[in-house]
This record gives C-alpha cells, sequence and structure tokens, in this order.
C-alpha cells in the first residue's frame, strides 16, 4: 500500500512573454493525494497496481506561487507572465490499473510488458509498456517466504510507454467547470503520445538515490518533445 502526494505545473512554451494562447499549451497546476495497492506473486511472475486519485486542478493549486516564487529567488530568472490564463479550478478523480508481466527474469536481468489504463477527470488514456532493468535489482514481484530481500542494490533501467489519449484536462480543461481563458480543442490533442525513460539505481538496505532522465513526446499539433531529468531520494520508514 502506499500513500502520496503530487503537485505539479505546466507552462507553455517560453514564461517570459505574455502567452499568446494559440499553439501552445495552457497554464495548469495541480494538487492530488493517491492511494494505491500493488499485489505481487513472484510464483507466476505478475503485478497488479490499482490506484485512486483525489484533489483538484486550478489557481487553489500553488503552482502559481511556487514557479513565481523559485524565479524570484534566483536574479538570474524572470518572473513568469501569464499565470492569471491558466486552467480554472475543477475537481480530480482518477482512478487507474496497471498490469506486469515477466518475460525475462533471473537476478541480473529482467525484461516486463505491462498494460495500464486511466479514468477519470483528470486522464483518461490507456498504453502499454515495456521495462528492462540490467543489475542487482530489486525482487520485482516480491520474495517467496523462504527468501531474504537483498540488501545492496544497483541496476540501469529503461521503460518504454506508448499509448491512446483520450482526454488530458491539463491541455482540454476540467470536466465540470468550462469557464477558462484557454485550452486546446479536441481536435488539436496528440492522440497517440509516447514517452521513455532511463536510469541508474543504488540502494542499500532501504535508503538510496534514483538518477533518471525522462522524453515525451508531443502531446499537441505543433508541440515540442519534452525533456527533464530526475534526483529521487529513497528512505525506507
Amino acid at each position: 500500500y502506499k500513500l502520496s502526494m503530487k503537485q505539479d505545473m505546466y507552462t507553455p512554451t517560453d514564461t517570459r512573454v505574455a502567452p499568446t494562447l494559440h499553439n501552445d499549451r495552457p497554464y495548469s497546476s495541480y494538487l492530488y493525494f493517491s492511494f494505491s495497492k500493488t499485489t505481487a506473486d513472484p510464483i507466476r511472475k505478475i503485478k497488479l497496481t490499482s490506484q485512486l486519485d483525489a484533489g483538484y486542478i486550478g489557481p487553489y493549486s500553488p503552482g502559481s506561487y511556487m514557479q513565481t516564487l523559485v524565479h524570484k529567488a534566483f536574479p538570474t530568472n524572470d518572473a513568469p507572465l501569464g499565470w492569471e490564463t491558466q486552467i480554472n479550478t475543477d475537481v480530480i478523480l482518477n482512478y487507474s490499473v496497471k498490469a506486469q508481466k515477466a518475460l525475462v527474469t533471473n537476478p541480473n536481468l529482467s525484461l516486463l510488458a505491462g498494460a495500464d489504463i486511466q479514468a477519470g477527470t483528470l486522464y483518461s488514456n490507456a498504453g502499454i509498456t515495456f521495462e528492462l532493468l540490467t543489475g542487482k535489482h530489486e525482487p520485482v514481484f516480491g520474495i517467496a517466504a523462504n527468501e531474504k530481500w537483498p540488501e545492496f542494490q544497483y541496476y540501469f533501467f529503461v521503460k518504454a510507454h506508448t499509448g491512446f489519449v483520450g482526454y488530458n484536462a491539463l491541455l482540454q480543461g476540467g470536466a465540470f467547470n468550462t469557464d477558462n481563458i484557454y485550452t486546446l480543442k479536441s481536435n488539436e490533442i496528440q492522440r497517440w503520445v509516447g514517452s521513455t525513460e532511463t536510469g541508474i539505481h543504488f540502494r542499500y538496505k532501504g535508503t538510496g538515490i534514483e538518477l533518471a532522465q525522462h522524453y515525451l513526446s508531443p502531446e499537441y499539433k505543433g508541440g515540442l518533445w519534452h525533456y527533464r531529468g530526475r534526483i529521487s531520494l529513497i528512505v525506507k520508514l
């Protein structure tokens, strides 16, 4: 079981000028809590994860405040312009299910295939995933009763995902509140979107670090590829 909180913000290509409100993504920000459950079978090498997200999108999510605060903290940054045009307040209620099955698995290499589906007021989509782990990685599907969890883990990973997008509130606006200054129309959305993530993972007795680079294909027609890095600190409580 896992309980988490997520807050993200999205902006047009250039935040130093007022948004053109044409052929670009709108300003948007959300905050939600997630509750998920993962069930794994180490014998049949199958894993199933279900997740429920609840929160809100819009000005009451502190995306505008956080980005402006960070930009003002560094004198070389310009204050972002255009947050007053962000997607307005609406409710987030989403449910997702993801299933994974091992195609190849041994202590030093695992190749996994998966399928996922999301439905709700934030996202509605479905896709497939392939994941490769090489090195001394954790047991992906848990451990049997007579086995011990490894103390030291170090591995390289690659994840690739492609899927069909039915609805994206961060581009099209919320499901209930249609009073927005600017959103993208349905025919402007890219229906097939792909992403990859590569990285390295180190962990000792539940404490570690993970470094990753993420790539995302354009989410709307005329959009750009997105590139972002990630540093995750891991602490076992």
